[in-house]
């Protein structure tokens, strides 16, 4: 929102012309701008302020953050690469053992492929929980806004039949989780049987596909375990990255230092100005309507 614009709409409020909810949405849409856009920059810029005394303490904190991600990286390749061995020692053994042995294992194959199959169907399960109920939160928030505002009762009964809809919509949800983990339990007890069976055959390389099979749950454990720690280092460095993005685009306009830093970014930053300017706008026609 320009000055020239802000002007016109507050005539526009003396006049009786009211819009809060269009100025208190623009500030929430603008603000998440604001922050994307803060995060960016001090994505970018991070390794060159540690010259800068008043975010010192979040350079050093990225710097050790991004050591700590570097390392669990490597990690995880290890662990990768352990995975692909054992894999490979596990498909090797496969094709070398008898053919009853052979069938079972292709058995066992076939169902760890349905288990990963239905392990993905739950990933997406809840995904679609999660965002039903972000949505069922915001429509209970949104009724919760209108019901104290007058003439609203078409938006509120709008609102409530979306209510309605989104807690069917649970229910299905709810239904389809059900399901996934009933199948995913009648697959884990035909596999144990498979594996029973095929212990009870004692054929020669047994203890090859047991060890090489421990040896692929372990290495998947240790990256879930660790591709974990990376999600928190990411969220962390985020943070990071939006306060030091947001003391730059502050000071860069009168610290020579933070100008030097952030030259080649000039004009992200015009822009963030622009729309720190607006949000200021927007917040006081809210305040004033």
């Amino acid at each position: 929102m320009t000055a020239s614009k802000y002007l016109f709409l507050r005539l526009a409020i003396y006049f009786g012309y009211a819009r809060k909810n269009v100025r208190v949405g623009e500030v929430s849409s603008e603000s998440m701008l604001l922050k994307e856009a803060q995060t960016f920059l001090g994505e970018a810029i991070w390794q060159k302020v540690d010259q800068i005394e008043e975010i010192s303490m979040e350079y050093w904190n990225l710097k050790k953050l991004n050591q700590d991600f570097q390392r669990i990286s490597g990690e995880i390749q290890q662990f990768q690469n352990k995975l692909n061995e054992n894999q490979e020692i596990r498909a090797v053994v496969l094709e070398s053992v008898h053919t009853p042995i052979k069938e079972l294992a292709k058995q066992r194959v076939e169902i760890i492929s349905k288990m990963d199959q239905l392990t993905r169907i739950r990933d997406r399960i809840s995904n679609k929980a999660s965002e039903a109920q972000r949505k069922l939160k915001g429509l209970n928030v949104t009724l919760e806004v209108l019901r104290g505002e007058p003439d609203k009762a078409t938006e509120i009964s709008r609102t409530t039949e979306r209510l309605e809809e989104l807690k069917v919509a649970m229910e299905a949800i709810q239904r389809e989780k059900l399901a996934n983990a009933q199948d995913m339990a009648a697959l884990g007890s035909e596999l144990r049987d498979i594996e029973e069976e095929i212990a009870d055959q004692k054929i020669h390389g047994r203890s090859k596909v047991i060890e090489s099979s421990q040896g692929i749950g372990d290495a998947n454990q240790q990256i879930s375990l660790r591709r974990a720690e990376l999600n928190i280092i990411s969220t962390q460095m985020r943070q990071l990255y939006l306060e030091i993005g947001r003391f730059m685009s502050r000071h860069s306009k009168t610290d020579p230092e933070c100008r030097k830093v952030c030259r080649e970014l000039a004009g992200l930053i015009d822009v963030m100005a622009a729309l720190q300017r607006s949000i200021h706008y927007n917040t006081r026609l809210a305040e004033l309507s």
